[in-house]
């Protein structure tokens, strides 16, 4: 098969060298793919002769057991893995509640500090801006010190 990798590198080699010489001796305006490469219908059934190559090699990788034992048990563990970050999302979208509640009530309790509230508001002002806050924690995009 190397001999035959060999020889489909070279004809590649030779078109694209049979390409660029009709462009140069015949200009630019007068080259026409469809018209250049419809000469070389040899080297296209050797690419799918290539093709077909590759499709053997896919073959052959079906025998291998513990390969094919790895990647199902990867399958097999994504159910677990899908109600996990349910869950995950699940608890940040009740922590995301309750956080935007406590901060809605210390804004009504305490309007003079502004400060403060400007703070909590652009990042827990809202359940989006809550839950956005706590995805960044968790993610590790934002430290825990600059959302509090």
């Amino acid at each position: 098969w190397n001999l035959f990798d060999m020889f489909l590198v070279v004809m590649q080699l030779l078109e694209e060298l049979m390409l660029l010489l009709s462009v140069l001796i015949d200009g630019p305006r007068s080259f026409d793919t469809s018209k250049a490469t419809s000469n070389f219908s040899i080297m296209r059934v050797l690419r799918i002769v290539r093709l077909v190559r590759v499709l053997r090699l896919m073959r052959v990788l079906r025998l291998i057991v513990e390969l094919r034992t790895f990647v199902m048990s990867i399958v097999g563990s994504m159910k677990s893995l899908v109600w996990a970050v349910l869950l995950l999302f699940m608890m940040m979208y009740v922590v995301g509640v309750y956080v935007t509640q406590l901060v809605s009530d210390h804004r009504i309790a305490d309007p003079d500090r502004l400060s403060t509230s400007e703070d909590l508001v652009a990042n827990w002002g809202s359940l989006g801006d809550a839950i956005f806050s706590l995805y960044q924690s968790v993610t590790g995009g934002a430290d825990w010190g600059d959302v509090v």
